[in-house]
């Protein structure tokens, strides 16, 4: 079993270096943006206004957010007697927004994990992260691979802990989908697929 993930693995991981033939995505559809982005001056600054009455208006302090979670599922239709084994897709990842690393620069355990459709699988994950800084955009490849014989349907599959660096206010549109693969049990490509990601900014 070991073997077959790890071939479903290698095999998305040449189908993705191959170019074309894949779904992309982009946005978000859920989440919250971590801090009000309203008031008059917005951004980090704020300002003060008169609200009609004489009285100075001074908008609160924005709130720093400190980590995003991004949700990744598949949207369509499989199909018939055809199952996921495997997925590959590239988080775009907006300035300031960042993920643990271990001591040797490689994207640290925890970080990308199964969830929905494959919550209790011994899903394998490669990773490849070109980082953010606090003012370019970076991104993380993921391909993931289930343990599961008989594969996983649509639907959530993943999720990806992030974390947000000091005055840096990302919006959940900020993050991006692209270059999406899915692939059967068979190792083919699995057309009219696409992926879905939701960010939840605290």
């Amino acid at each position: 079993m070991v073997r077959y993930v790890l071939l479903v693995c290698l095999l998305l991981l040449i189908l993705s270096c191959g170019g074309g033939g894949g779904s992309a995505g982009n946005g978000s559809s859920g989440g919250s943006s971590g801090g009000s982005s309203g008031g008059s001056g917005g951004g980090t600054g704020g300002g003060t206004g008169d609200n009609g009455t004489g009285t100075i208006v001074i908008p609160p302090p924005q709130v720093q957010p400190t980590s995003a979670v991004v949700t990744l599922s598949t949207a369509g239709t499989l199909p018939q007697d055809a199952a996921i084994a495997g997925v590959s897709v590239t988080l775009g990842l907006p300035a300031g927004v960042t993920v643990a690393t271990d001591a040797n620069g490689a994207v640290a355990a925890g970080v990308v994990a199964g969830s929905g459709q494959t919550t209790g699988q011994s899903a394998v994950t490669l990773t490849t992260l070109t980082p953010a800084t606090s003012t370019t955009s970076g991104s993380l490849r993921v391909v993931l691979a289930s343990s599961a014989p008989a594969g996983f349907t649509t639907g959530e599959f993943a999720k990806i802990y992030c974390g947000v660096s000091s005055g840096s206010f990302p919006k959940t549109s900020d993050f991006s989908t692209t270059d999406f693969r899915a692939v059967d049990l068979r190792g083919s490509t699995i057309t009219g697929l696409s992926p879905i990601s939701s960010v939840t900014i605290e």
